[in-house]
């Protein structure tokens, strides 16, 4: 969505409500993104990096899917 630019409406009221919108779109983004900032620091805080050599043995988890069988 592109931004409103002043002069480009022609009742008054349109381009209150216009400027209003663009204020609330600058908000959220600002707001996702420290969202987003703060979901990568408690990542990084709780994750620690694993190296593997070859030929280890390791013990692999993994997280239960749900399969869709069509036709059966």
């Amino acid at each position: 969505m592109r931004a409103y630019e002043p002069g480009d409406a022609r009742l008054s009221a349109v381009e209150q409500r216009l400027l209003e919108r663009d204020e609330f779109l600058a908000e959220i983004r600002d707001r996702l993104e420290q969202a987003q900032q703060y979901a990568k620091h408690q990542h990084d805080r709780h994750h620690r990096e694993v190296s593997f050599a070859i030929g280890q043995w390791v013990w692999v988890q993994l997280l239960h899917r749900l399969l869709a069988f069509s036709g059966c």
